[in-house]
C-alpha cells in the first residue's frame, strides 16, 4: 500500500498555478485610455459647472437682488405718497372755499369762485385808488370802490363787460366830497374823486346768450 506521503504528492486537477510567460501589455494602455477619458469627461463637467454657477445661479441672484432693491425703493415711495395722501381730505375742504370741484350739484350752478376774484383782480383793481369792500353772493360780486375820477366808471364797466365770464354790470356814482362839494348837492363830480358801487353778474356754468 501506498503511504500517506506519496499520496499527499499526487497533483489533482492540473498545476496549482497558472505559468505566467508575458505582460500584458494591451491591458495597461487601455486603462490609462480610461483613465485619460474619465478626465476629460470630469473637465468638462468642471467647465459646464462653471458657466451654470454663473448663468444658472449668480445672474438670477443678482437679478433677483436688484428686483428687491427697486422693491424696496418703490415701496418707499409709495409709503411717501401715502404719507401725502393723508392730507388730501383737508386739501379738499381747503379747495372748496375757492372752487367747484368739491360742491354739491345745487352749488355746482354758480360760477367759479377763482374766475370771479380773477375778474376782480385784472379788471377793476388796476383802476381803483381804493376798495372799501367786496362781497360775493352766488352768480354775483359787490364791490365798493373809489374812483380816480368819476369818468373813469364807464371805461371801468365796458372793461368788465369784456370778460367772458361777466354776464352783465350795474354801477352807481357819488361824490366823495372835497372843500369845493356841496353837501346837498345830488350832482355827480365826474371830473373828481368819486366812489361806486359795481354789481357784476357772472354766468352760471352753461349759461350763455347775449348780455342784458
Amino acid at each position: 500500500m501506498a503511504d500517506l506521503k506519496s499520496i499527499a504528492k499526487i497533483q489533482i486537477g492540473g498545476p496549482k498555478y497558472p505559468d505566467k510567460k508575458h505582460i500584458n501589455l494591451y491591458q495597461r494602455e487601455f486603462k490609462k485610455s480610461k483613465i485619460a477619458l474619465e478626465l476629460l469627461v470630469f473637465a468638462v463637467f468642471l467647465v459646464f459647472l462653471h458657466f451654470f454657477v454663473i448663468f444658472g445661479v449668480q445672474e438670477p441672484l443678482q437679478h433677483a437682488e436688484r428686483a428687491e432693491l427697486t422693491y424696496q425703493r418703490m415701496e418707499k415711495q409709495l409709503d411717501s405718497i401715502r404719507r401725502a395722501n393723508r392730507v388730501i381730505t383737508d386739501v379738499q375742504n381747503e379747495y372748496a372755499h375757492y372752487g367747484n370741484s368739491w360742491q354739491n350739484e345745487t352749488e355746482k350752478q354758480t360760477p367759479d369762485r377763482l374766475v370771479m376774484l380773477n375778474t376782480l383782480k385784472e379788471r377793476i383793481f388796476p383802476r381803483c385808488n381804493s376798495i372799501d369792500s367786496v362781497s360775493i353772493t352766488e352768480d354775483q360780486m359787490n364791490i365798493s370802490c373809489v374812483l380816480p375820477k368819476g369818468t373813469v366808471l364807464s371805461e371801468l364797466i365796458g372793461q368788465i363787460e369784456e370778460d367772458e365770464a361777466v354776464f352783465y354790470v350795474t354801477a352807481s356814482l357819488e361824490d366823495v366830497g372835497g372843500d369845493e362839494a356841496d353837501a346837498n348837492s345830488s350832482v355827480l363830480a365826474l371830473n373828481k374823486e368819486a366812489k361806486a358801487e359795481i354789481t357784476v353778474s357772472f354766468r352760471k356754468p352753461g349759461e350763455s346768450g347775449e348780455k342784458e
